[in-house]
């Protein structure tokens, strides 16, 4: 076994247990954190987008 097959891969927001292939797809986050970050992305973009309407 190489050393890198033996490296853990952790989620960088929650510290979930990953495999590299997701850990690489989703930039560090696992799907439940990613999908929590985007969100958290669009609402601050609409929330600024409002603010320059104004």
């Amino acid at each position: 076994m190489t050393e890198e097959n033996r490296k853990k891969y952790h989620c960088k927001y929650c510290g979930r247990k990953m495999n590299k292939l997701d850990y690489e797809m989703n930039n560090g986050y696992c799907g439940k954190c990613r999908d929590l970050l985007d969100w958290k992305q669009v609402l601050g973009d609409y929330k600024k987008l409002k603010k320059e309407k104004e």
